[in-house]
Formats: C-alpha cells, structure tokens, sequence
C-alpha cells in the first residue's frame, strides 16, 4: 500500500468482544500531532465481535476493519494489517491489553532514533492481584531479556519502521507465539535498532484461571524450543543440566503450597512450563527442559 499517513497502529483480535472496547476506547482517546490510521484484523471470531466492529466503525473515522475468512496465528494476522497498512511507521498492540495516553506518540517519537521500539508493560489494572507479580507493578526501564540471549520487543507493545516490518516480510508464523522474540532478533541481524520508549506504557492483560495459565505456559515454553533451535547457530544458548534441575525442583518445592489459591497460580504457571519445554523438546527432536 502507498504511504499516505504518518503511522498505522495494528490490532489483531479473534472472539474479543469482552476485552476489545476498553482497548478502542484508549485508542480512541489518543492525542497526536500527525496523521494515523486504525487496523482491526478481526481473524475470523464467531462471537460478537464482527456486530462490535462495525458499532465502532461508525464512531472513528480513521478505523478500518480487515476479517479474514480463516482463523489463524495471531502473527497472520498481524501481516494481513502490515500489508494493508499505509503508515511510514507501524504500531502493533493486543486486543486484550489496554494502551496508555500517549502511547502513539512516544512510539514515533522514539522511532525518529531507533527501527523498533518497545515500551513498559504492567499488569497490576486489568488482572486478579492473585495474578499479578510484584516485580510487574513497577515500570521497566530497559526491554526484556531472553535466555540471557538477547533483547526483543514484545509484540504487544511494538513499533516499526514500515521499511524494516517490509525487509523482514512480516512476523514468522512458525515461531507464534514467540514471534516477537523472532521478528526483533531477524531485525538486530539486519542491522536494525532496538529502542525502549519510556512513555509507550500498555496494560497487559494475564489468564484469569488457572486453566488458561496452564495453556498460555505450556504454549509458549514449547513454542521457545522451537526458536532455540532456529537460533542456537546464531548463539543462543542451550539449557544447563543445572537450570533444568532448578526448575524441576522450583516445581516440587512449590507442591505443598497449592492449598493456597496464590500457591496454585505460582506452581501452575511453573508447572506449565517445564511441561512445555518437555513437549517442545520432543516436537523439535532436541532437548531444552
């Protein structure tokens, strides 16, 4: 698509008619001295969220909405956006997650200096405060590190020059859900900056039952075996025998404290990801607990 406004924030969503207006509505709020466009990628829900679209498309002007006849990864969804987007600079949140006043324009201002820009995330307003951690309520100062490996942009919280989104032909729907992880470490290759944007503040919204804790663990620790073994050429590096120890006893050590709900969410969330490392470990034929 031409390039015909400032930037382009991209929403993927799929049956998020419960969580999706709280994040139109801080959309809607934002104030920026450029030109920018709204992109709902509705990935074919079949709840009410198609009917809360086109509610909301009545109320912003520069909202429009892409559905996709099937239902994917939210990475595909997230390039059916990138490639009707028509912004020099590209904004990427969660239809969950609820972003800050001024989170547009800290982004762009951050991407004046850097090719990918990520922000604090919290948890502490939208989550039980049984599932929110302590170290989460304070603002981050730096992005996150992973595997002691490198720094990547949550995809939630992420920013893009168009060209470099463009380079990279999007996110790697084979990496999903660690596809930010992927998608930032492709861009540091090509020589690409990695920025912090302090005032590009996101609410993130956590599961809210211990079943949804477990699935969303046990996904993404599988899913990170898969991106070790597309990195650990590049160097990253593999567990210890030490540090698989560490968390199969961190996981018994936590046995006795399920009769408290705190206890459950903490061996839960535990627990769901050393299973996740042992079912990526046999789905990519290499060992990473």
């Amino acid at each position: 698509m031409p390039v015909t406004v400032d930037v382009s924030v991209i929403v993927p969503c799929r049956n998020a008619a419960t969580t999706l207006p709280a994040q139109l509505e801080a959309l809607a709020r934002q104030r920026f001295d450029g030109t920018w466009e709204l992109i709902v990628v509705d990935d074919a829900s079949n709840d009410n969220t198609p009917s809360l679209l086109e509610q909301w498309g009545g109320r912003m002007e520069n909202m429009s909405v892409l559905r996709l006849a099937r239902g994917g990864s939210a990475s595909r969804a997230r390039n059916a956006g990138i490639g009707a987007a028509r912004g020099s600079l590209l904004l990427f949140c969660d239809a969950d997650d609820v972003v800050a006043p001024g989170w547009i324009e800290a982004h762009a201002e951050a991407l004046r200096t850097y090719e990918l820009t990520g922000g604090p995330m919290r948890t502490d307003a939208l989550n039980p405060a049984l599932f929110v951690r302590p170290t989460t309520i304070r603002e981050p100062s730096e992005l996150p590190m992973s595997a002691g490996y490198r720094r990547f942009v949550p995809s939630g919280n992420l920013g893009v020059r168009r060209q470099v989104a463009l380079a990279l032909k999007g996110f790697d729907d084979s990496t999903d859900p660690c596809e930010d992880q992927d998608f930032s470490w492709r861009a540091v290759d090509l020589d690409a900056s990695l920025g912090f944007a302090p005032g590009a503040m996101v609410q993130v919204r956590w599961p809210s039952s211990l079943k949804a804790l477990w699935r969303q663990r046990l996904k993404w620790n599988a899913s990170f075996v898969g991106l070790f073994v597309k990195n650990r050429d590049r160097g990253m590096p593999a567990r210890t025998a030490r540090q698989t120890l560490g968390a199969l006893a961190f996981v018994i050590r936590r046995l006795p404290g399920i009769v408290t709900r705190r206890g459950r969410v903490v061996f839960v969330a535990a627990a769901g990801g050393l299973a996740g490392r042992v079912v990526g470990s046999v789905r990519y034929r290499t060992l990473y607990i």
